[in-house]
């Protein structure tokens, strides 16, 4: 096995960067980068055009989901490939592609149940029609979950057994699959390919006996889709039975399952376009969106020729002034680089990156000190128009903008005073304060921190409450179990997430500890004169993973509920003016939009930091700035919300722009005379040319 590892070791080249392999396994991750864009873009279209929303659509539509959710295995792999110099433990690898082995799992099954969906609403139309559509794709997602899960917790045991403690893999998704776990997978890979096939030939048999062209039409897509991930996986198990066969060694097996890889991530990039080729609805979705694109596009570069053009003449005479000086621009450049590289040195695990050993801390309190500043400047404004210059008559919204505003008031003030960064090395998670309190007491230390876990924890639990109020306020339904067990088990996760943290980390301070949280502070690159306290502190660093993936499941569960409610919530905007007289409609979405940004922000700068921050702890990558910029994304929050609330209601919109006419910052009647001069610049320049 040991001879194994060193000769793909030899073959990926990590140690050199224009190797022919690294160049492919680049090539190979540039493909699955375009086949998440693409999956990705499918779900935003389905869900976003009512024409193709039907129950085929959404299973086409969650099996692209977790199709990227793989794909981001070849990202893994690429990124090992580089920054690893031998090849990584299998449970480390085991954790690092969790989820895509969960998409690969989950994205084969909703294959099949495409196929079951097509055959009964050709051979039973009326019967599909009379079932409830929720409760069908809840129970087929239900299973899709079942047998990945049971997957995966097959696959944990085998590689989490004594016999592969010291194992090395390379860290693919089909290094997972071990003795017992990959025949079961093969066997029900088989199984599920040929029952998805059988399906798709009864339906086409039904087809040619009813000689239906719309489904016949929409078949042609369905089946392109089934034959792209049915010829992937009949490849890849032909060049298993090759290798087995053949008994191929360590260099031709590797570029054969590399080959067989390239079409597989190609093969699950084309859903996007197979629709696009072979479905009129499909194709009118993406052109649809292919034409706000560009119509966006060109607004942008018509605006940068206008501005560009209207300081053309402003910039000749700037030019003609400052002509008579003569400035050395080779000298200071050379200062320059002679400044820079005199701070250029090696950070724990990133070559030829700046030394932050000095500088980081005192760049995140300052940033950290001056978000937080005006995140307090703004909610305190916000307050004062939710109090004053609120224009719409619903109280319930003005009582759900006070909360929003208050959580993130209370938010700020915590990360203001608390400031915490969690710091992990050496199997160790530390918590510590870089705020203005650092260093004072323990117990104020403690205090803080809690209490702003705490606002962060509601904060985000308050995203998915005030979408359910919404959605029993407008659509008129206080009794649906769903929506309230799902919101239930949000807020279950999110305080249980919550209680674990401070149980396990911020009750375990001791004076013991202080000598294992300093030296997680030295191999972060964090060494301060202020930070002599360690506020909490973690056995291991699969702890912080597991806290991190509690964290990741309480924002998907936002999401759901966020998008499920946004989706009911927009069809019932036609019948809203009928509500009362005077603009209840153009009130109740301005309320929508304002909800809407204010949840989408928080959870996209909450997620993926927190996904990063994880990928950085697994692979040991100098995490203390990292952990810093988390920090701040977090913190974040609170200075998006108000300024999107003001941007979304016009009633706090009006009079921020008087309150800024008033104090000369602000003057419409310039800019409106300043661009109209642009515009005369530009039509003069075309003219003339």
């Amino acid at each position: 096995m040991a001879g194994n590892s060193d000769n793909i070791l030899v073959i990926l080249g990590v140690t050199q960067f224009i190797s022919l392999t690294m160049l492919r396994v680049a090539c190979k991750s540039i493909i699955s980068f375009i086949g998440i864009a693409l999956n990705l873009d499918l779900v935003y279209v389905t869900f976003r055009t009512k024409s193709i929303q039907g129950t085929c659509n959404i299973l086409i539509a969650l099996n692209a989901l977790f199709t990227a959710f793989f794909e981001f295995s070849y990202i893994t792999e690429f990124i090992i490939a580089i920054n690893r110099l031998n090849p990584i433990k299998l449970t480390l690898c085991f954790f690092l592609q969790f989820f895509p082995m969960f998409g690969a799992n989950c994205a084969t099954v909703f294959i099949l149940f495409i196929g079951v969906d097509r055959f009964i609403s050709t051979a039973l139309p009326t019967w599909q029609n009379r079932i409830n559509r929720t409760y069908y794709l809840m129970v087929i997602i239900a299973v899709c979950w079942t047998y990945s899960l049971f997957v995966v917790y097959a696959a944990f045991q085998v590689d989490f057994s004594s016999t592969y403690d010291n194992k090395s893999v390379g860290c693919q998704v089909s290094d997972l699959y071990r003795d017992e776990v990959s025949s079961m997978t093969a066997r029900n890979n088989i199984i599920l390919n040929l029952a998805t096939v059988a399906c798709y030939v009864g339906v086409w048999i039904l087809i040619k006996a009813t000689k239906r062209e719309v489904s016949s039409r929409f078949f042609k897509s369905c089946v392109a889709i089934m034959l792209s991930v049915t010829l992937g996986w009949f490849l890849f198990s032909i060049a298993n039975i090759i290798i087995g066969i053949f008994e191929l060694t360590t260099t031709p097996q590797w570029y054969l399952l590399f080959t067989v890889g390239i079409l597989q991530s190609a093969a699950d990039a084309s859903h996007a376009p197979i629709l696009y080729v072979f479905s009129n609805q499909y194709k009118h979705a993406f052109r649809d969106q292919f034409h706000r694109i560009a119509v966006m596009f060109r607004l942008r570069k018509t605006q940068h020729m206008i501005h560009s053009h209207s300081t053309v003449l402003q910039s000749n005479n700037f030019i003609k002034h400052e002509s008579h000086k003569k400035v050395n621009l080779n000298l200071d450049v050379e200062v320059q680089i002679s400044s820079l590289s005199a701070y250029r040195t090696t950070c724990p695990g990133v070559p030829g990156t700046i030394d932050l050993t000095e500088t980081i801390n005192e760049i995140h309190h300052v940033t950290e000190t001056t978000m937080n500043t005006l995140s307090i400047i703004f909610n305190c404004y916000l307050l004062y128009l939710i109090k004053y210059h609120s224009t719409f008559g619903v109280k319930l919204y003005k009582y759900l903008l006070t909360i929003d505003a208050m959580l993130d008031l209370f938010l700020s003030v915590g990360a203001f005073l608390a400031q915490p960064v969690v710091l992990v090395a050496n199997g160790h998670t530390v918590l510590t304060s870089n705020g203005f309190l650092a260093g004072r007491s323990p117990v104020f230390d403690s205090l803080f921190a809690t209490f702003y876990f705490f606002v962060l924890h509601t904060n985000i639990v308050w995203i998915a409450v005030q979408f359910v109020y919404r959605y029993r306020l407008l659509c008129k339904n206080n009794a649906n179990p769903i929506l309230s067990s799902l919101l239930i088990t949000t807020v279950a996760t999110t305080y249980s997430f919550f209680a674990l943290w401070i149980i396990t980390g911020l009750c375990q301070v001791r004076e013991e500890y202080q000598l294992t949280g300093r030296e997680v502070l030295q191999s972060n690159s964090w060494s301060h004169a202020e930070l002599q306290i360690i506020m909490g502190r973690h056995i291991s660093e699969w702890q912080m993973i597991v806290y991190v993936t509690l964290w990741v499941v309480t924002c998907s569960a936002s999401i759901g509920i966020v998008v499920w409610c946004e989706q009911v919530i927009s069809k019932n905007f036609s019948q809203l003016s009928n509500l009362s007289q005077g603009g209840a409609q153009r009130m109740h979405k301005e309320f929508h939009y304002a909800l809407l940004a204010m949840a989408i922000c928080p959870l996209v700068t909450t997620t993926i930091p927190v996904l990063y921050f994880m990928f950085i702890i697994v692979l040991r990558l100098c995490p203390g700035l990292t952990s810093a910029i988390m920090t701040i994304f977090l913190s974040s929050i609170t200075l998006f919300n108000p300024l999107t609330t003001i941007v979304c209601f016009r009633c706090y919109r009006r009079f921020t722009i008087r309150l800024l006419t008033c104090g000369r910052i602000y003057n419409p009647a310039k800019i409106q005379s300043t661009f109209l001069q642009g515009q005369n610049v530009t039509q003069n320049i075309t003219t003339t040319g």
